[in-house]
């Protein structure tokens, strides 16, 4: 039974009993073991306040100060905590904020001095940890019987936040949590899977990835596959979440994002296009109103497009005596500043602040002229009457109006090739180009994301499979040039040839998907350093040096050069000049990528995974697991195709793509 002070009994027969302390009378111990943590007891605060002090203080007596050879009758017995420091630090914060009094009766364990340390040791040594899983199922257990997630994270000193995450991991398969319990499974794998709410999907997600590839970052990637990222989608970002949800689109938060809302994905790209598509079109109003003979709509405009369109001449058109005076005044103002930066260039005295204050400001004055001037070109009548605009988004969600658009028309070249002798003309033209611009209405079998994906792998290939074979290179090379200098026309050349590049992938294939993943690249890495370590170190030396090469060797590096200008990443299933290089090439896919669940099944229809059973296994491997669900079926297709030569059709050769799987070959 706890006991109060009483300052005539004998400390050493007290030993081990419980006591109630006044907390005045209590102070922390130099002999506490705990050096480091336990600043921070803004939760522990919280639980005091709601519960009151649940497990005792450890204290010891202080020795009484000797005065003059004697004891002082006047000193009161006090006590120095040894386990306990941070109730200890709680209980004085909660003092100073006048919620309890110095009078406090705090219940104690006395112990001898010569007991403080190992007291103090075993108290923070011998206790062990709540499992995690054990504080999730704890408040899961409060908020069943009533509490509000707000009163739980009051009572516990905690956010909100935490309480829900805790919340949403309680909810998680059993089967899942009992493996955490035995260390099976680690937290961030489970916060992965708690991104979608349905206990059966959560284990079926985590059984269809072999135990190599059951990190947290593969989870996620399987389980929102299809999912538009509020955060980062440009359509996303422009429609918004809160009108994509008041017209009704489906959602899933992610709570274990960075952020006090977490992340965002939205689950109908359907009504998200079409909520963009409306929004769009209130602008595209406003522009038609400028007078332009056509004004189309475009949610997503790939660049691959927008080049394809000529472009309207603008007129200069005269200025008034205050433009005048403005464009002086700004055009003196740069050349006064290029001079000063011209000197201060010459001048070693000049510090380095000061010049880039003078680049900087220079550079200002210079893009004020060129905006001003830009302002005074305009479109005039001819040009309103042939010439239309594009609204579209662009890559941030922001609103991009592409004015003095011509629609593209094709090449003399091309009309000479396509089985007439007669030009059916402008007006026919320009209606059949933009039906050809206009989306397809039926529905993709691959994803923007997969094609991606898929197209990357494909130009891998085919630029090594180009290595060895330097004639398809040149004509490759060739068909590009002629095009570009030789026909009339507006429009990109139709090759996969990029003529000046800046990177040898522009920096597009490792944004899909790591290049260490494709045998391609290793072959491409491995004849780059070859050839790099015979490059001559001075650039100035390079064109003697391969007017030295033979023939041969010429060819070996021309196809190098050529191959690392191939690009076929696209987010369409539309066809690609790249497929004529293919045919020369005899690529075939299927020594270069295999289908897997990870990397194509699973991010495909259940139907469409069928179809390929059907293909390349036989329709009894279709009809065997038509029942099962899609983790399992993607497991089973990558067992069944494995190695068979089966290829989705954006990757095989000699076909258009557009239309269902088919085998390669």
């Amino acid at each position: 039974m706890a006991k109060t002070q009483a300052g005539s009994n004998s400390l050493e027969a007290r030993s081990g009993e419980l006591m109630s302390i006044p907390l005045s009378l209590l102070q922390a111990s130099p002999r506490n073991v705990r050096k480091t943590d336990g600043q921070d007891v803004s939760a522990l605060k919280a639980t005091i306040r709601a519960q009151g002090v649940l497990q005792n203080l450890i204290v010891c007596p202080v020795e009484p100060q000797v005065r003059k050879g004697r004891a002082s009758e006047a000193d009161v017995q006090r006590y120095e905590v040894v386990g306990g420091l941070r109730r200890l630090r709680a209980l004085r914060e909660l003092q100073a904020d006048g919620e309890i009094g110095a009078d406090e009766p705090i219940l104690c364990r006395v112990k001898p001095s010569r007991e403080a340390a190992e007291a103090s040791l075993v108290e923070n040594v011998a206790r062990l940890a709540m499992h995690p899983a054990d504080e999730f199922e704890a408040f899961k257990v409060l908020v069943d019987a009533g509490r509000s997630v707000q009163e739980v994270a009051q009572r516990f000193g905690t956010t909100p936040l935490k309480v829900r995450r805790c919340l949403k991991l309680a909810d998680l398969h059993p089967q899942l949590i009992a493996l955490y319990r035995q260390d099976g499974i680690e937290l961030a794998q489970l916060t992965a899977l708690a991104l979608v709410a349905d206990p059966d999907e959560q284990l079926q997600c985590w059984n269809a990835l072999p135990d190599w590839q059951r990190d947290a970052h593969s989870l996620r990637r399987l389980l929102l596959q299809q999912d538009i990222d509020a955060g980062s989608d440009p359509v996303a970002k422009y429609v918004g979440v809160d009108a994509y949800e008041a017209a009704g689109g489906a959602v899933r938060r992610d709570l274990f994002s960075e952020g006090e809302e977490g992340g965002v994905y939205l689950l109908d790209a359907a009504l998200l296009h079409r909520l963009a598509e409306e929004k769009l079109q209130a602008v595209a109003e406003e522009v038609r109103s400028e007078g332009w003979s056509w004004v189309d709509v475009a949610v997503r405009l790939p660049w691959s497009q927008l080049v394809a369109f000529g472009h309207c001449p603008k007129a200069q058109r005269s200025m008034n005596r205050r433009e005048q005076r403005q464009l002086d005044a700004l055009r003196r103002r740069a050349t006064t500043l290029t001079a000063q930066l011209t000197q201060a260039h010459g001048d070693s005295e000049d510090d380095d602040e000061q010049v880039s204050k003078l680049e900087a400001e220079a550079e200002v004055a210079r893009e004020a002229v060129e905006a001003f001037e830009a302002g005074l070109a305009v479109f005039d009548s001819e040009a309103l009457s042939r010439g239309g605009a594009l609204v579209a988004l662009g890559s941030h969600g922001e609103v991009e109006v592409h004015r003095g658009l011509l629609r593209p028309s094709p090449s003399k070249g091309a009309r000479r090739t396509s089985g007439s002798g007669e030009d059916s003309g402008e007006n026919n033209t320009q209606e059949e180009d933009a039906e050809s611009a206009k989306p397809a209405t039926s529905k993709a079998v691959h994803s923007a994301a997969l094609m991606l994906n898929l197209t990357a792998h494909r130009t891998l290939a085919a630029r090594a499979a180009m290595l060895d074979q330097p004639q398809v290179a040149l004509v490759a090379l060739l068909h590009g040039l002629v095009q570009r200098l030789l026909y009339d026309g507006y429009g990109p050349a139709d090759t996969p040839v990029r003529l000046i590049p800046h990177q040898a992938d522009a920096g597009l294939i490792s944004q899909v998907f790591d290049p260490a993943e494709s045998r391609a690249s290793e072959v491409l890495d491995a004849v780059r350093q070859r050839w790099g370590e015979r490059l001559p170190g001075d650039a100035g030396r390079l064109f003697g040096w391969l007017m030295a090469l033979g023939d041969d060797e010429r060819a070996e590096l021309l196809a190098l050069c050529v191959a690392l200008t191939l690009n076929d990443v696209r987010d369409s299933e539309r066809g690609s000049p790249l497929d004529r290089v293919a045919e020369a090439l005899s690529l075939d896919m299927a020594q270069w990528w295999q289908p897997t669940a990870l990397g194509y099944f699973s991010r495909v229809t259940k139907e469409t995974i069928l179809a390929a059973l059907a293909e390349g296994a036989g329709p009894e491997a279709a009809a065997r697991v038509k029942g099962v669900s899609k983790q399992e079926l993607a497991r089973v297709a990558e067992r069944e195709l494995k190695d068979c030569g089966w290829l989705p059709q954006p990757l095989r050769v000699g076909e258009r793509n557009g239309g269902g799987p088919v085998v390669n070959g």
